[in-house]
């Protein structure tokens, strides 16, 4: 059956078991260590083909950049045409193949004798190809074909068991975070949340906006360490923990406090950070506190913004004091909460990104509270971001009167 490498159906197939986010696989590495061990090839790969380039899910034999990127354009990819054809690809010596000989790989990568057997999805999607690579000319045998589909099939199972993993992590997540964000005609609330893991929708980042019955409005912003199911786990605790202390009517300092106490019984919980604000009946003023997180960010209507670190104590589970503190907030204020992936930039201090962010709000203030962490979660701050984190983004205000429509244009 011949296949299209741009197919959505395809594609979609790839993102559902996340076979090209270039995750280290141990269940997969054993398979091609056996291939190259059975089958005596220097280069084993399990290689998984989206519409620009192949992702090598498993590797063994490579060196080099290519064994650091662990991947290629598909310039270099062999592994497209088991895709396109749907059939097992046999290349004695890629040298004389007329299709291949132009190939980049060769060149770059040393492939001359080339074998691949399909990797299919439940569907029957071809996903990529279970490959076997010589560096000589090689004459491939029926039995050496019937090896690789043998582990190609093994690949296939794996993949989909890997679907159906992220499939249920993704609904255990989103179970975890709130149903819906509270509204207000007298006061606007914008929130944005990517989890690192984001095909699987796993994370350890929380938020929530909890009102109050005295009218106040609670906003909460989270992080905790880890980003698999026992972070998701304890990102659930953590927030069901905070949710109940806030409808207790407790100050900040006395749920901070009982949150370090609880730490022993909220396994994951410890060293992670948690930021706080309560906005009082009246919108008028704001008590917060940061532990271990990113200070609350004051956008005052006036233009400009400032990092409210005077209340920033020690990570969850650390000794130390929780002092709260409080400011007057103009009818034009606004309150951001945010966690430390929005502002982490490669090779860089948290203070270069808060910085950067600051002068990135400065352009969109006419935006409403959701267009604005829109257009954040959608923008980069720098040339070389860290995408090693999980992000949130809340942004709280008094309703205005008028401001424009918040329809994000293009991201420049």
């Amino acid at each position: 059956m011949l296949q299209r490498l741009d197919d959505r159906d395809r594609l979609a197939a790839l993102v559902a078991c996340g076979a090209t986010d270039k995750v280290r696989r141990p269940h997969l590495d054993r398979i091609s260590e056996l291939v190259v061990q059975l089958l005596d090839v220097p280069v084993a790969l399990v290689s998984l083909v989206d519409d620009h380039r192949q992702v090598f899910a498993s590797a063994t034999g490579l060196s080099g950049a290519v064994d650091v990127a662990r991947e290629t354009p598909l310039s270099h990819s062999f592994c497209q045409f088991v895709v396109t054809s749907g059939e097992p690809l046999v290349v004695p010596d890629a040298r004389e193949h007329p299709e291949l000989r132009t190939n980049l790989a060769i060149a770059d990568l040393g492939v001359v004798a080339y074998c691949g057997a399909p990797i299919r999805s439940p569907d029957g999607f071809v996903l990529g190809a279970m490959v076997a690579i010589d560096h000589e000319p090689r004459h491939w045998t029926s039995s050496d074909v019937g090896v690789l589909t043998a582990f190609a099939d093994v690949v296939s199972s794996e993949l989909h068991t890997d679907a159906r993993y992220r499939a249920l992590t993704n609904e255990l997540h989103r179970l975890l975070l709130p149903a819906a964000t509270p509204s207000s005609d007298e006061w606007e609330v914008g929130v944005g949340y990517r989890p690192l893991e984001a095909a699987a929708g796993l994370g350890g980042d929380l938020y929530d906006v909890v009102v109050g019955a005295d009218g106040s409005v609670a906003l909460v912003v989270g992080d905790i360490v880890g980003h698999d199911v026992g972070a998701s786990t304890a990102m659930g605790q953590l927030r069901a923990a905070v949710v109940g202390l806030l409808h207790s009517g407790l100050g900040l300092e006395d749920i901070a406090t009982a949150v370090d106490r609880s730490c022993r019984e909220l396994p994951g919980v410890d060293c992670s950070a948690l930021v706080l604000a309560r906005v009082a009946p009246g919108l008028d003023e704001v008590e917060y506190l940061s532990a271990g997180g990113i200070p609350p960010l004051l956008l005052r209507g006036d233009g400009t913004s400032e990092y409210r670190v005077d209340a920033t104590t020690p990570p969850l589970g650390w000794r130390g004091d929780r002092r709260a503190a409080h400011l007057s907030l103009a009818a034009d204020d606004r309150i951001l909460l945010m966690t430390d992936g929005m502002v982490e930039l490669r090779g860089h201090g948290l203070d270069v990104g808060m910085s950067a962010l600051v002068e990135l709000i400065d352009t969109w203030r006419d935006l409403d509270a959701q267009a604005l962490v829109d257009r954040l979660m959608a923008t980069r701050l720098g040339p070389a971001p860290a995408p090693h984190d999980d992000l949130t983004v809340l942004v709280w205000g008094r309703r205005p009167p008028a401001r424009a429509s918040g329809a994000p244009g293009p991201v420049s």
